[in-house]
């Protein structure tokens, strides 16, 4: 059964929200923000999104043919087609695809979490506090250049100094090997270790074969084949 709204942790109502700004809403933006639609210290108060209207947004936002449907006793409307309101919280909408013309500052967002899969380089995430006037920066893919976390084996390293204004939060195969990982090395001990992961398909590859620059194999359709590759989850 899909997860409803309800089935995520809620935060302490207590604690200080923090405002955060999402910038792309593709497959993990459209998460992030049904996440923090179930907490109380998340508050999503901006997206920077290349949906061609508002009605389309709303309507990815409802609808997930993997996540499941949002309840309808969650409202959601357009004020307008730079604002939205979700379970009555206020959301401002732009469309910019420049992160030196994004003025986060203004839309009062202090933390932006980088879902583009673009700018996952530390300088060019850096955008978003130089020229946006957030906070900080969470990139929501690998960053060869950035520190990376993952809650539960290496978050207690985080320190909130300007040497981590950006971050990433590692790839979902690192998300799930590393706690793993973390437990064998603590009890027995690791030297060195081969990793096989099945990988679910991912909007860059294709339904109907084609072609692909990066990789023969990935021009298959991985619906009905088996795609061997090499994976950067670690990069």
């Amino acid at each position: 059964m899909a997860p409803s709204i309800n089935d995520f942790p809620v935060g302490d109502s207590t604690a200080s929200s923090c405002r955060v700004g999402i910038n792309g809403f593709g497959r993990i933006g459209r998460n992030v923000l049904r996440v923090a639609l179930g907490r109380k210290d998340i508050q999503i108060v901006a997206i920077n999104h290349t949906c061609t209207s508002v009605q389309d947004l709303l309507y990815l936002i409802r609808y997930d043919s993997s996540m499941g449907k949002l309840p309808d006793s969650l409202p959601m409307h357009a004020l307008s087609d730079n604002e939205i309101v979700v379970d009555g919280q206020h959301i401002a909408l732009t469309s910019e695809r420049d992160l030196k013309k994004l003025d986060w500052r203004a839309l009062g967002v202090k933390y932006v979490v980088e879902c583009t899969g673009k700018f996952t380089k530390r300088e060019q995430a850096l955008d978003h506090v130089k020229y946006g006037g957030a906070k900080r920066v969470v990139i929501s893919a690998p960053s060869s250049d950035s520190p990376t976390f993952v809650y539960g084996v290496n978050s207690n390293e985080y320190r909130a100094d300007e040497s981590q204004q950006v971050l990433s939060c590692a790839s979902c195969t690192t998300n799930c090997v590393t706690p793993v990982l973390k437990v064998l090395q603590r009890e027995f001990g690791i030297t060195q270790g081969f990793l096989t992961t099945v990988h679910a398909a991912t909007r860059s590859q294709q339904v109907l074969d084609g072609y692909s620059k990066k990789n023969r194999r990935l021009g298959k359709n991985p619906l009905n084949c088996e795609l061997q590759t090499m994976t950067v989850a670690y990069g």
